[in-house]
Formats: C-alpha cells, sequence, structure tokens
C-alpha cells in the first residue's frame, strides 16, 4: 500500500507538472475514488457506465456498477464475514454474445438485454451515461 500511494503521488505530480491526462486501468475502486476525476465501467470489454467519479462510484446506475459497489467490504461488516462477490461466472470472451454480456447476471435482465447491445446513454442528469436498457428505462430501483 505505501508503495502503491507513492507511485499515484508520483503520477499525479507528473500529470500536474506536464499538465497532460492520464489513463489508470485497475479493479481497485480505492485508487480510482482518489485518483480520478472521470471512471468508465468495463464489463467484458464493453463501457457499461461512464461518467465523474463522484457521480458514478456514488450512486452507481448500471447493474455492475452496482454489484462492484456493493462487492467492497464495508467498516461495519464482521471479521470473517462472507464476501459479497457478483452472481454467475463471467462471460467467455472468445465466444460472441449480441446483448449485454451482463445479462446472465443481472438480476433486473429483460429480453431487450439479450437482443442487441445496449448504447451509451445519457442518465437523467446528463453527466453520466449507461449502457443499460432497464435503467435508461427507469425501470431498475435507483
Amino acid at each position: 500500500m505505501t508503495v502503491q500511494a507513492q507511485i499515484l503521488r508520483l503520477l499525479k505530480d507528473l500529470q500536474r507538472r506536464l499538465n497532460m491526462a492520464m489513463v489508470l486501468i485497475t479493479h481497485d475502486m480505492g485508487v480510482v475514488a482518489g485518483a480520478a476525476d472521470n471512471i468508465v465501467v468495463m464489463y467484458a470489454a464493453r463501457a457499461a457506465e461512464r461518467g465523474p467519479v463522484d457521480k458514478v462510484l456514488v450512486t452507481p446506475r448500471h447493474p455492475y456498477t452496482r454489484g462492484l459497489i456493493n462487492a467492497i467490504p464495508k467498516r461495519e461488516d464482521p471479521i470473517g464475514s462472507q464476501f459479497r462477490g457478483l452472481p454467475g461466472i463471467p462471460p467467455t470472451l472468445g465466444a460472441p454474445f449480441k446483448g449485454c454480456a451482463f445479462a446472465p447476471r443481472c438480476d433486473f435482465a429483460v429480453p431487450t438485454c439479450t437482443a442487441s447491445r445496449p448504447p451509451l446513454v445519457p442518465s437523467a442528469d446528463g453527466s453520466v451515461f449507461v449502457a443499460c436498457p432497464v435503467v435508461n428505462e427507469g425501470k431498475a430501483a435507483a
């Protein structure tokens, strides 16, 4: 953790001094929260949700993003409590799939989800984009 923090500080310093953008690819939502301004949550090499970090991580809209956030251990979790992962198994990336790759693991999936690839559509506030027909039609619990 100490080395990770030092590397992130160095990268942020270089970013500031050179006035450049930075792309981080990680599964560590803590790193994202502390180092990024914007986030693209991807599932099976496709964008599921995109927007400002503070909005996406605080109010995740896509079911996959919600699952990732829910899987993060919480302070109030008892020591040794069971891991809260996502149900089901990830897709085989070499096998083609037409619709949303997350649909087989999603509690909100409807037939539209498997019929065609859902586009990234702006949410109600316009700053977060979501590739989920159920969320975009307002049928999933917010």
